[in-house]
């Protein structure tokens, strides 16, 4: 299994469409989230996914 470093990296090389859309399907994403600059809810849902050990399932959409 790769790093968390080098999937959260891979996460954030995706264009944001593709970001959110992971977000969804990770359930981490909300309708505020749509207020923030995208870079800012990257971040925010690159903790939540660190937080909440959802990694490995970023790593399984990142690799589909």
């Amino acid at each position: 299994m790769d790093s968390i470093r080098r999937i959260i990296y891979k996460y954030f090389e995706l264009p944001f469409h593709k970001r959110l859309e992971i977000a969804k399907k990770l359930e981490i994403y909300n309708e505020a989230d749509l207020e923030l600059k995208p870079l800012e809810a990257t971040q925010k849902w690159s903790k939540q996914i660190v937080d909440e050990k959802l990694i490995d399932q970023l790593n399984n959409f990142i690799c589909l």
